[in-house]
């Protein structure tokens, strides 16, 4: 994963002994495991490929209480990001009549327009857990 002082950046495609090609948050491929800082309820966060600024939160359930300003963390489901890694703030929410998840837009925590220093996270136990999930799909 890659992060800054302020929250998520992107996440490491492939390295050599020198450099390292990156996929940026800010590419509609990317897709990261997110929760709600008031609720704990997780989904997906992407970006929509318009504002470089907003990112959308999918397949938070019609029933979770939603506020203005709630943050959005990483939720630590994967071995890229930690728990609690900062993603941005619910911006606006809309619930279409008959639907079962939220339409959310947020803004991010950071400003990729204004991005200089990344740091990467390395998961020193990252091969250990990918051993056990797939011995946990083989049963």
């Amino acid at each position: 994963g890659i992060i800054d002082s302020k929250g998520v950046v992107g996440i490491v495609k492939d390295v050599s002994e020198n450099f390292a090609t990156v996929y940026s948050i800010l590419n509609s491929k990317t897709t990261i495991n997110a929760k709600l800082g008031s609720s704990g309820s997780t989904g997906i966060a992407n970006w929509d490929g318009k504002n470089y600024q907003y990112g959308n939160l999918d397949f938070i359930p019609s029933h979770i209480e939603l506020h203005i300003g709630d943050t959005i963390f990483t939720s630590g489901n994967s071995s890229i990001f930690p728990e609690g890694m900062p993603l941005g703030y619910v911006e606006d929410f809309q619930l279409k009549p008959g639907e079962s998840f939220y339409n959310i837009k947020f803004k991010y925590s950071t400003d990729y327009n204004k991005l200089q220093h990344v740091y990467v996270i390395i998961n020193l136990m990252k091969d250990e857990l990918e051993e056990i999930e797939e011995g946990e799909d083989n049963e």
